[in-house]
């Protein structure tokens, strides 16, 4: 895709978009909507059957979950909350979307009858836990949530791998050093002002899947529709107008530590400028605290991440050459803390914080 048309991708679109022809014969697409200046237009009629099937079946085999089981069209009413129509656009769409936008969660369907469509007019979503690909409970609902802010929501997250780890379901290979580095990550969301900022803003909806295969586009480049929004969770404006990572490459967020903007998200902030809307600029200026957090909760310790979310956090580097350093120097900063204590007391042989 085009550089001038990647960098449109989370740019607020007020006009109507022509809709593309679904499998049922019906557009697949209908005009963009509004939700608190964040403007998307949804491709569902072509994709209901595979939303559905995909959405059971990540109910069925991560969340466990069996008690409801939706039609295609309950399931896609109840997850979007009210599907967009041309007849049914503006005003009245906005306001049921603010209303469900108060935590930061996942939607679930605020009615779970199996049998048939909810009485209620339009069908209505509820923000509730935050599905997860890993970080997950044992036990019902299973996910972490919602969430009343993001500093909540990373802590809760950061406290479940540290109980993973302390009861040997996770990172078996190096515990000390996993455990260290979620420590360590736990600090500094703790002692961060920015979530304060953050929360002054609202509720927006982000998609996660953002890696460019999910935009559709005529043969003249326009947007006509964003699919795979299975994933997509309520959060604040300052996560949901970060720079989509389809604007960065792996190389920038895995190989390199300082937290330069690529061109494409520079553009895109110039975009944002042009537009009037500096603020949103600012958001994207701030991405790479949320893409480090993203790849660093609940993942393996990695030197390289670590210093880019100390640079991120706006503290200072300590640029260790060995993950043996690393361990040595949060042994000693941690020595204090119980969990790491007994897990010291049992750690392997032979593990790299020996």
């Amino acid at each position: 895709m085009p550089p001038h048309q990647v960098q449109r991708i989370m740019v607020e679109r007020s006009g109507d978009h022509e809709g593309v022809e679904g499998g049922d014969g019906h557009p697949g697409c209908t005009k963009s909507v509004s939700a608190q200046s964040f403007s998307i237009c949804y491709g569902v009629n072509s994709r209901r059957q595979a939303l559905w099937r995909s959405s059971r079946l990540l109910l069925r085999r991560v969340c466990k979950w069996n008690a409801v089981q939706p039609s295609p069209q309950a399931w896609c009413s109840h997850a979007f909350s009210t599907i967009p129509h041309r007849s049914r656009l503006g005003t009245t769409y906005d306001l049921d979307l603010q209303n469900f936008l108060p935590l930061v969660g996942s939607l679930y369907p605020a009615c779970t009858s199996s049998t048939s469509l909810c009485s209620d007019d339009p069908p209505t979503s509820i923000v509730g836990p935050l599905a997860s690909h890993s970080l997950c409970l044992p036990d019902p609902p299973y996910f972490l949530g919602p969430f009343k802010s993001n500093k909540e929501r990373y802590l809760a997250y950061i406290d479940t791998a540290l109980d993973r780890i302390d009861g040997g379901m996770s990172f078996q290979t190096n515990p000390t050093l996993a455990y260290i580095a979620h420590l360590e990550t736990r600090e500094m969301v703790e002692e961060y002002q920015g979530w304060e900022l953050e929360e002054e803003e609202g509720f927006y909806l982000k998609h996660v899947d953002d890696k460019g295969d999910h935009i559709m586009t005529n043969d003249e480049g326009r947007i006509t529709g964003i699919l795979d929004w299975e994933w997509a969770y309520t959060t604040f404006k300052a996560q949901a107008f970060a720079a989509p990572m389809k604007l960065s490459t792996l190389e920038d967020i895995f190989d390199r530590s300082d937290n330069t903007l690529t061109e494409l998200e520079g553009q895109l902030m110039q975009e944002y400028e042009q537009l009037g809307r500096p603020n949103l600029a600012d958001c994207v200026r701030g991405s790479r605290l949320y893409h480090r957090l993203a790849h660093t909760v609940g993942d393996e310790p990695d030197l390289i991440m670590m210093e880019g979310l100390r640079d991120a956090f706006g503290r200072e580097k300590r640029e260790h050459e060995m993950y043996e350093e690393w361990a040595r120097w949060g042994k000693e900063k941690y020595r204090a803390h119980e969990g790491l204590i007994r897990l010291l007391n049992q750690a392997n042989p032979g593990s790299v914080a020996e």
